[in-house]
């Protein structure tokens, strides 16, 4: 195993200028948002997410990647019910149609919170058609596992009393810093709106969206199996844990120490919302992993 720890104080970099070069278009595929970079030589990079797919939660960091890279946003559909790795895999699989439609060969792929486990599965689904990956804030079975059972209790309360919005409005302030939110709160009420309008998740029958609130918090890609992933991983996430539902830091520790070849990044002042709060960061942090695993490196 080639593991390296990063441990970050990102304040410094919050409001930094990313140099952006270039232009680019946006097409839409079915919902799926495409943003193609004019840079000669662009890479093909997928940010997906479960819940807020197509949402606006990704914030600026698409236009930022999309500066200098091709960049595609899944909508995802409805989770509905069924198996939980049956349901990721066919998520996998959408993705992999995307990038055929596109005429890539092979891709980076960047899974948060739920997305990530969405890119584990790609892991299983079509390895060989994946450059790298970027996992941030993924979820795991490991650690204190009964806080994380306490946390999703209260979203259920959230749900069951008719208060979406507020399961919402604890979604991002749990996930984001109490400056940021104090600097930005009418930018939070924005996203907040924004997935209240948007997401499918949060409308879902509350049994049904408990049930994936724990089917997101198991393992559906063995140990064995990630031990066997030959793509180049790198693990992002905030140490700020007042989401308790998870994800947590130790999740995404176990997860590198899991995979072959994995580089682990723990930003000490950022939780779960990391690329909300700090999208320049995370663009630098993901250009750098890109541009070390170019997609014709085999």
């Amino acid at each position: 195993m080639s593991l390296t720890l990063i441990l970050s104080i990102i304040r410094s970099t919050k409001n930094c200028n990313w140099k952006r070069e270039g232009d680019m278009r946006e097409e839409d595929m079915g919902g799926s948002r495409v943003l193609l970079s004019e840079r000669e030589g662009a890479e093909w990079l997928v940010l997906t997410r479960l819940a807020s797919s197509g949402s606006g939660a990704w914030g600026r960091l698409p236009e930022i990647l999309a500066e200098t890279h091709n960049v595609i946003l899944p909508r995802h559909g409805r989770p509905g019910g069924g198996e939980g790795a049956r349901v990721l895999g066919g998520f996998a699989r959408d993705i992999e149609r995307l990038v055929n439609e596109m005429g890539a060969e092979r891709y980076h792929l960047v899974g948060w919170n739920g997305g990530a486990q969405i890119a584990l599965q790609a892991t299983q689904e079509h390895p060989q058609r994946l450059a790298s990956l970027t996992l941030l804030s993924p979820f795991r079975a490991w650690g204190e596992c009964r806080q994380v059972e306490k946390g999703i209790e209260f979203i259920e309360l959230f749900l069951r009393s008719g208060r979406r919005d507020l399961y919402v409005w604890y979604w991002f302030m749990a996930g984001l810093s109490d400056s940021y939110v104090a600097e930005n709160f009418e930018e939070v009420e924005r996203l907040v709106s924004m997935r209240l309008e948007n997401d499918p998740f949060v409308a879902l029958d509350v049994d049904e969206a408990m049930a994936w609130m724990r089917e997101l918090r198991r393992d559906h890609v063995s140990d064995e199996a990630l031990r066997r992933v030959a793509i180049p991983a790198l693990v992002m996430t905030g140490c700020l844990n007042r989401w308790h539902a998870g994800p947590t830091p130790e999740m995404a520790e176990r997860i590198a120490d899991l995979l072959p070849v994995a580089e682990l990044h723990l930003s000490a002042d950022c939780g779960s919302m990391m690329p909300v709060e700090a999208p320049d960061f995370v663009a630098e942090q993901v250009l750098r992993w890109v541009s070390e695993n170019p997609s014709d490196k085999m």
